[in-house]
């Protein structure tokens, strides 16, 4: 006698993405590096409708407190590097969120992306050889995982 799932839990963006793909009936409660609204898992955060809900370790909020924090670690740098994936699907709102937090503190930044471990290569090369000033690395499972 085959047994219909009665909950679906889901780790990481993708699956995540995938279960609300699979179901609409079925529970799903994830775990992931992302903000859920705008991978467009929930409607928002206080009202996540649907059958879909879960934990969000990383917001697009954290990449602000990470711009504030380096400016007040390197108060005089002339500008700050921030490296960013640009196939995820988060990236956009991002980018967003740190040239606000950018403009409010009055910081120049410079953009370098990196898809794979050869371009993470590639965009240091660039910022040592630009002198592009410290360094914010965005949160990304794949930045993190080849530290």
């Amino acid at each position: 006698m085959a047994r219909a799932p009665v909950l679906i839990a889901a780790s990481g963006n993708t699956a995540a993405r995938q279960a609300q793909a699979a179901t609409k009936t079925i529970p799903i409660v994830f775990v992931i590096g992302g903000d859920p609204v705008v991978l467009g898992l929930v409607a928002s955060f206080n009202h996540p409708g649907g059958n879909i809900t879960g934990l969000s370790t990383l917001t697009t909020l954290s990449e602000t407190k990470r711009l504030e924090l380096m400016s007040e670690i390197a108060p005089n740098a002339q500008s700050i590097a921030v490296l960013v994936n640009p196939a995820n699907a988060t990236t956009e709102a991002k980018v967003g969120e740190i040239n606000a937090a950018a403009k409010a503190l009055r910081r120049q930044l410079e953009f370098f992306k990196a898809r794979n471990e050869a371009e993470i290569d590639a965009a240091f090369a660039a910022i040592a050889e630009r002198r592009a000033g410290p360094l914010v690395i965005t949160a990304y499972n794949f930045f993190s995982q080849p530290r």
